[in-house]
């Protein structure tokens, strides 16, 4: 039972127990108009696009087995039968019987034989042509057709197809394509805002990152964790002044980006965090990595690190907003991530260093740093989330803590006595929170 159904039933005891008028009741009515509900058939998008695209695959695929024995006419005026049969069909079902739904499904089998179709002309006319380029025309296809449509599901046609293209050039071309980060950044994710589509806004993103991945592993795989790093902290920074501005203004048509961004860029962050916790990443790293020698890392790390220090800065200044933000949507653990994104670069100074090879001192402390600021991070969520009652922070605290304990305590050959107390000890904390949790849960239930 919804709300007003709620008020409603209450309001009519109200009446009829002398409490209030009838009049009363209906203005009380008033405050809560009725939610109009959406009649978009997510169940037929959702299976009717999940089934052109594998009905595509599977025509494709008869095809191309049987494409030897047809004629080269006969090709030409299939591949555009094809074709324009499923454009004019969807165009029909979603102008004339207004099926949105259903008709996303024949448009995206439409950008399925329009991807066959690149590969089959190419065949028909013996095109030698440097093949991942097909890839590359039909995801423009794809997002230009989102973009005529305003269709989520050629969005996501387009992100994956774009990432496909991306690990292809990278891994079998050694190429790197860095035309797709603007296509994506400038193409798919203004797609996902007009659409307010979180599902398009999440892949988008994870394209990206995908795409960046491939390309830092051929062209400045040691320089990863630079990036994404820097990567991981804009997009919590970003996140938290959306989601502060959204608050403040009540943007809530916008308010699907900050819980994606906040995601990811966990992700991001606490993942090279976690590594660089370890000494001997921290000197794996410091070896043979004269950034200055290698012209996109220099040129893929200063930017997403730039970009990062610009994002903190707009946290911090001016200082009526850092105590807004602070108060409500920071745990106050986060204000370590600008701290260890300098820390990053300590093993890079390290290499240049006059004490270069001869003693790792300094790399065990910049391990010992990083160890301290992930601690201190992880309890910084648990009592953020015990402050607020929010189960979803303390958990994932006493997760990054447990991994990380377990980690440095999981060899139980040596120092077995004080690898046991250690656990007991966390084991003790974890459920001591727990404890506290529910205690304060019970007193503001009260």
């Amino acid at each position: 039972m919804n709300l007003k159904k709620i008020i409603e039933n209450e309001s009519k005891r109200w009446v009829a127990g002398g409490i209030i008028e009838q009049e009363q009741a209906q203005k009380i009515l008033g405050l809560y108009p009725e939610k109009k509900i959406n009649g978009f058939n997510w169940g037929t998008l959702i299976f009717s696009s999940i089934g052109g695209i594998i009905f595509g695959l599977g025509v494709i695929l008869f095809f191309s087995y049987n494409w030897d024995k047809l004629h080269r006419l006969f090709k030409l005026a299939l591949i555009l039968s094809a074709l324009l049969s499923a454009e004019i069909i969807a165009f029909y079902i979603k102008f004339k019987k207004e099926k949105t739904a259903l008709s996303e499904g024949i448009f995206a089998l439409g950008t399925m034989f329009f991807g066959g179709g690149i590969w089959l002309v190419a065949q028909v006319y013996n095109i030698d042509e440097h093949y991942p380029n097909g890839f590359f025309i039909w995801g423009l296809g794809a997002l230009l057709m989102g973009w005529a449509l305003h269709s989520s599901v050629q969005g996501i046609i387009a992100s994956s197809i774009f990432s496909l293209w991306c690990g292809i050039e990278a891994f079998e071309f050694s190429y790197s394509p860095h035309i797709v980060f603007p296509l994506i950044l400038l193409g798919i994710v203004p797609l996902a805002l007009r659409k307010e589509s979180i599902l398009l806004f999440a892949i988008a993103i994870f394209s990206f990152l995908i795409c960046l991945l491939f390309v830092g592993i051929k062209l400045f795989e040691i320089y990863l964790y630079l990036v994404f790093i820097s990567v991981g902290a804009m997009f919590i920074a970003l996140s938290v002044l959306l989601k502060a501005s959204i608050f403040s203004r009540d943007k809530s048509k916008i308010s699907f980006i900050y819980p994606v961004l906040m995601i990811f860029g966990n992700i991001c962050y606490w993942s090279v965090l976690f590594c660089l916790t370890f000494k001997s990443i921290c000197r794996d790293l410091s070896r043979e990595i004269d950034i200055f020698q290698n012209y996109y890392a220099t040129l893929y790390v200063s930017i997403f690190f730039i970009l990062s220090i610009i994002s903190w800065i707009l946290i911090f200044i001016p200082f009526s907003r850092f105590k807004y933000l602070m108060k409500d949507f920071l745990p106050i653990g986060y204000l370590a991530i600008p701290v260890s994104l300098i820390l990053t670069l300590f093993p890079l100074l390290y290499y240049y260093s006059p004490n270069y090879s001869k003693n790792d001192d300094f790399l065990l402390l910049t391990a010992i740093f990083f160890n301290i600021i992930y601690v201190f991070q992880a309890l910084s969520l648990i009592s953020y989330g015990s402050r607020h009652l929010s189960i979803l922070h303390i958990f994932w605290g006493t997760m990054l803590f447990a991994i990380l304990v377990f980690a440095r305590y999981i060899d139980l050959f040596t120092s077995l006595l004080i690898r046991s107390i250690v656990f007991l000890l966390v084991g003790t904390g974890i459920f001591y929170i727990g404890l506290m949790y529910s205690k304060s849960k019970k007193q503001i239930g009260s």
